[in-house]
């Protein structure tokens, strides 16, 4: 059996390399997370409950990278699928009929341990719908899957389907808009599905500033952790190789981003500056160090996103 590509506990170096974190074991693999289970935090339930206190008021649109422009549509050259796609027996290794050795994924969307039989009785379900498919990249992962976008027979992305039930999570890894699948995941954050439920042992989602201190739980609590991060830039620290998104007024101890320079350089080749960011709420996901607090080592742009206004 494959490996599902899951969210783990950082309980291993990582690199981000692949543009996305790998787990470094004896060798560097891309996505090498084989049967890996997540470890979460110990986090009170008052905590857990705390992660998902929003409603439909308080729902927002996101713009995110690399373009951080109202992209609603994807750019990607759907065909019709010239055979059909078999009943899932994993998530993660989709086969089609008439190809039985070639295994696909969903790209731009990871799988969570306590979620995967939900969302693989789902895809079954969805299996019959299966219409268009677009290849992500010729190239394989670790378990010499390829990537593709899959729609079914009304145009909606499975990544989209799955993400707004709650029963995947957004796990950017190329250069391409996530702005539909930023939005199918907030809408079942919003609505408290699946993995964003009250019931969920620990959150997925924190907060990184402290005007939102009551509202999520604190980004603290998920140092070690792949975890979503909500929080209003306060100040920006540039350098020479890197900037450094400040999120609360002690940089020492609270949230920090930091943004390499190439990346820092393609947020100025699509016409933002960082500076104007500050004062807006932004979502940043990753695995959470302790550098003094709380830090992201921003890997794609797409793992950036604005609040629109």
């Amino acid at each position: 059996m494959l490996g599902f590509q899951s969210i783990c506990s950082k309980r291993q170096n990582y690199s981000r390399k692949s543009g996305i974190f790998a787990a470094i074991c004896h060798c560097a693999c891309f996505f090498n997370l084989i049967f890996v289970t997540i470890i979460f935090a110990n986090v009170s339930g008052a905590a857990a409950n705390a992660a998902n206190v929003t409603d439909a008021n308080k729902a927002k649109t996101w713009i995110c990278g690399p373009a951080f422009d109202a992209a609603s549509t994807r750019n990607a050259n759907f065909l019709p699928l010239t055979s059909p796609l078999d009943p899932p027996e994993m998530v993660d290794g989709l086969v089609f009929s008439n190809t039985p050795k070639t295994l696909w994924r969903l790209a731009d969307i990871a799988f969570v341990p306590g979620f995967e039989d939900d969302a693989l009785v789902a895809m079954r379900r969805m299996a019959g719908t299966a219409f268009e498919q677009a290849v992500y990249s010729d190239d394989v992962d670790f378990a010499g899957r390829k990537l593709m976008d899959l729609r079914d027979d009304a145009r909606l992305l499975w990544q989209e389907v799955l993400l707004e039930r709650g029963l995947a999570i957004l796990l950017p890894e190329g250069k391409r808009s996530v702005d539909v699948f930023a939005n199918a995941e907030e809408r079942a954050i919003v609505k408290r599905l699946g993995i964003w439920g009250d019931d969920v042992a620990a959150p997925y989602r924190y907060g990184g500033s402290p005007d939102r201190a009551g509202i999520l739980p604190d980004a603290n609590l998920a140092v070690g952790h792949f975890a979503v991060i909500d929080a209003v830039l306060q100040r920006i620290e540039d350098r020479e190789w890197r900037s450094y998104l400040n999120f609360g007024e002690n940089w020492r101890s609270d949230f920090t981003v930091m943004v390499g320079r190439d990346l820092r350089d393609e947020i100025v080749a699509n016409g933002q500056h960082m500076e104007n960011w500050i004062g807006q709420t932004i979502r940043i996901r990753g695995v959470i160090e302790d550098r003094g607090g709380p830090y992201i080592e921003l890997a794609e742009l797409a793992a950036l996103c604005l609040a629109r206004p």
